[in-house]
């Protein structure tokens, strides 16, 4: 090899000039004015480039391949969308309205009393429907104010009556089983406005008008009783009894009033 420049000769290939520093080159390419020195291609070449560029490219369908068989796969949910604005009309069952007048009076139960009742179910109306209104006359029963119970079942049509009366029943029915006859005559009393073929309403209120002596009363309720009820257990047993009593005293009372309305009448003719 020989230098082009300082005609210094070596026989190493690709080596440089000891003299010069420039690349030795054969007799060939010393003709052709052609360096024999290796090439190194430069970052700026296509070659380079185009090495560059598929590497990236391969590296990124790698991490877009791991990315997407790591992550987990999420059902897409469908977007709904309104074909026709519809007014809703919300559509209450008697059931659910019964339900809903139920936990009224289970919340109000405890102001039943004849201090709050009035303010409370002003503050808290009971739903707007019959069983509402049959649960707002039991409140006011329990409060003592069976002629405010009156007004509010009145203010109900004429055959929705008799469901919000048996409303009542179905309330203090327990208590007055339990021995509270004189508690619930005022409800038992309005029960039987509207529902007078009710045999333990009138079972009831008989027993507890014979207590407070209204002989008249107690013997036409248990009367009705025991033509509606026939059946032989405890309640017609008792109220036979309980009928004879009545009977008894009351035939002791006329008694007394004859003998009374004799006197006078002997009294004036004396005069």
């Amino acid at each position: 090899m020989r230098c082009s420049i300082c005609g210094y000769s070596s026989p190493f290939q690709g080596d440089k000039c000891k003299r010069c520093g420039m690349p030795l080159t054969s007799p060939e390419n010393a003709a052709s004015g052609v360096s024999s020195a290796p090439v190194t291609p430069t970052s700026g070449e296509p070659r380079n480039s185009r090495k560059k560029s598929f590497f990236f490219a391969m590296l990124g369908l790698l991490v877009f391949y791991f990315s997407f068989s790591a992550a987990p796969h999420r059902k897409t949910q469908p977007t709904y969308v309104p074909v026709k604005q519809v007014k809703a009309v919300k559509a209450v069952s008697q059931k659910a309205a019964g339900k809903s007048a139920r936990s009224w009076f289970a919340a109000i139960r405890p102001s039943c009393n004849a201090v709050e009742v009035e303010a409370h179910i002003q503050d808290r109306p009971a739903p707007s429907d019959n069983v509402g209104a049959a649960y707002t006359a039991t409140c006011l029963i329990l409060a003592g104010k069976p002629d405010r119970a009156r007004e509010v079942i009145n203010e109900l049509q004429q055959d929705k009556r008799r469901d919000a009366a048996l409303v009542v029943f179905n309330t203090i029915h327990p208590i007055a089983d339990r021995g509270g006859d004189m508690a619930t005559l005022p409800g038992m009393l309005v029960i039987l406005d509207y529902m007078p073929d009710n045999y333990q309403a009138l079972y009831h209120a008989g027993i507890a008008e014979a207590k407070l002596g209204k002989f008249k009363d107690a013997d036409e309720h248990l009367t009705k009783f025991l033509n509606l009820y026939t059946r032989s257990d405890h309640f017609t047993r008792r109220g036979r009894e309980v009928l004879e009593k009545v009977r008894a005293h009351r035939r002791d009372v006329d008694l007394i009033e004859r003998r009374r309305q004799r006197d006078q009448a002997a009294q004036d003719q004396a005069k």
